[in-house]
């Protein structure tokens, strides 16, 4: 290939000529750069390791709610396909990077498989509302694999349309509820040095429960809470909160 001066790239997708995926292993890359006058430069090596063990891993759903204990969104199904016999590790680490639940590392052989989460710890417990990853591991002799998944725990995620707001300040909020909900969620704004207000929330067309407001000019700077509450289609009462710093 040609490229102007300067620094370049070489992207191989580890496919032989006929665009097929080569086997696992460790493959020597040389590169020689050659001018137009035909002087050539000095061969540099590299090694490329090709893994292919584990296939495109699928989550059933991207946020569960299993604290509740009903049988809505209890749980989220990783499907993956193994194509090589390998040692699998399924490992789920909170927003800090600790790991809060990890899987039996067992040899699989190639297949269909799959790793449920039902949102508890190593210790059976519920873990708190946040985000968390979920990577799955996949070693051969040649090395591992690794796929990360994100997946949401809770019964609300609020989204806001400035994380450092002042006060006076107009605001979008959006909440995504995980279960079906019994109609629109209210939210609870609680400035510093002020009294808490209820606001209700509407359902825009991607599904989700938008609110847009002023905050009050007067208080003190500090904290915005924001809290949701509401009910799922079973009728159980549901709530989460969100602080942020007010200017």
């Amino acid at each position: 290939r040609e490229s102007s001066r300067g620094t370049g790239t070489v992207t191989w997708d580890g496919r032989d000529s006929r665009h097929r995926v080569v086997p696992d292993g460790h493959y020597r890359v040389t590169v020689t750069a050659r001018d137009r006058a035909g002087n050539r430069s000095e061969v540099q090596r590299f090694t490329a390791r090709v893994l292919t063990a584990l296939g495109r891993v699928r989550a059933s759903a991207s946020a569960l709610h299993a604290a509740d204990r009903d049988k809505r969104a209890r749980l989220v199904r990783f499907a993956y396909p193994l194509l090589r016999r390998a040692r699998v590790l399924v490992e789920v680490r909170n927003g800090s990077g600790d790991v809060v639940r990890r899987s039996a590392s067992r040899i699989q052989r190639p297949g269909r498989r799959a790793w449920i989460w039902d949102g508890r710890d190593q210790s059976g417990r519920f873990v708190s509302p946040g985000s968390y990853t979920v990577s799955i591991s996949a070693t051969t002799s040649v090395g591992t694999m690794r796929v990360v998944r994100s997946v949401y725990v809770g019964p609300y995620r609020i989204g806001v349309s400035d994380a450092t707001p002042g006060r006076g300040q107009r605001l979008r909020i959006r909440v995504d509820a995980t279960e079906r909900q019994k109609g629109a969620p209210t939210l609870v704004l609680t400035q510093a040095g002020g009294s808490p207000r209820r606001v209700r929330t509407q359902r825009d067309r991607r599904g989700d429960y938008v609110a847009e407001l002023r905050l009050w000019r007067t208080g003190d700077p500090g904290t915005l809470r924001i809290m949701v509450t509401g009910r799922d289609d079973r009728g159980h009462r549901e709530m989460l909160a969100r602080e942020l710093p007010l200017h």
